[in-house]
């Protein structure tokens, strides 16, 4: 599966592996560390990967982790892993099948964690809609928004929806589509937008209720555009300097403590940083290393963003790493 997602992604990318030669503009300045508490527990860390998403669910205590570019689980069903802090364990094996690059957000009215289509590396990718609530995975649709992987995905609590933007199919087209879901019908909403998009960040500013976009790639080139949505509209922001560079693979996270958008990394790239609603701000703090393509979320029950995995252009690691609004480090070593 990984030889066929990362296929596609240097097929439609064009990425500049070189770091981000903006000059810092500096709220912090701090070093990587790693932990004391920092181990490798084998057997309850999930394996290595990329392409997996992270997305905070209370009632399995912290971040959980959904599907990837798995280095060993790949044809086997889907598993999902609880990081409360302290250590990973699987809290579900059952369905739906392993797959990357899928479309997945908590949805908290439902207490529902939503996972549609992703690529699963056999014959054409999905467009089913399944919900993990309870303990237990339910399908509720089998068709769905045109694009099947490498979209953006985040729940938008202020208009009770998921919301769907861009991504690809298997063919592959690229697709600039805005979507929502509401727990029964997915519909295509009428907005213009940043137009096709594959391997954007994008994450929820609850404080706003504005959907924040960064990055992402074009096709022909990548992009270091940043946009929002209102529930009606997407509006393209105004260009700030320093702003982190055009790039693909990046992950976004909305730190509720400290009311920003953090960002980190992206193909090529190992910086932070942090968006306002107005500018962005680099932040130096040294983090996990070259990293694209991780799942990351905020912890609200411990103000933390909680960073896994990831690919650095060779390898793929399942290293966890935690960010405190200053400095990074290292939770949970991996192997």
């Amino acid at each position: 599966m990984m030889a066929r997602t990362f296929a596609l992604a240097a097929a439609l990318l064009v990425v500049s592996c070189a770091s981000a030669g903006t000059t810092p503009s500096t709220t912090t300045t701090a070093t990587a560390t790693t932990s004391a508490s920092a181990r490798s527990t084998a057997g309850t860390i999930p394996s290595k990967r990329a392409g997996a998403a992270l997305v905070y669910v209370p009632s399995a205590g912290g971040v959980v982790l959904v599907g990837g570019d798995q280095d060993d689980e790949t044809g086997k069903p889907a598993k999902l892993h609880a990081w409360d802090g302290k250590q990973w364990r699987v809290i579900d094996a059952g369905r739906p099948e392993a797959r990357s690059l899928a479309g997945v957000a908590f949805d908290a009215d439902r207490s529902a964690l939503v996972v549609y289509g992703g690529s699963t590396g056999v014959s054409r990718d999905p467009k089913d809609t399944w919900e993990w609530t309870a303990g237990a995975w339910t399908q509720r649709a089998q068709a769905g928004p045109s694009a099947t992987s490498h979209m953006g995905t985040v729940f938008e609590a202020a208009r009770h929806r998921v919301l769907l933007f861009g991504g690809n199919d298997d063919r592959p087209v690229l697709f600039g589509e805005t979507w929502s879901w509401d727990g029964t019908t997915w519909t295509k909403l009428v907005a213009d937008g940043p137009g096709p998009l594959v391997h954007h960040a994008m994450t929820y500013d609850a404080a706003r209720n504005r959907v924040v976009l960064f990055g992402g790639s074009q096709g022909g080139g990548t992009t270091d555009a940043t946009w929002e949505w209102d529930g009606v509209r997407w509006t393209r922001m105004p260009s700030t300097s320093p702003g982190p560079s055009a790039r693909t693979g990046a992950r976004m996270a909305y730190d509720a403590a400290r009311k920003v958008v953090i960002l980190y990394g992206g193909d090529g790239r190992d910086d932070t940083w942090s968006w306002n609603g107005q500018a962005w701000s680099r932040i130096d703090a040294r983090g996990p290393g070259l990293r694209a393509h991780h799942a990351m979320a905020y912890d609200p029950s411990r103000s933390r963003i909680v960073v896994f995995g990831g690919y650095d252009g060779r390898k793929n690691f399942n290293d966890t790493w935690e960010f405190d609004g200053a400095s990074w480090s290292q939770v949970e070593a991996g192997n």
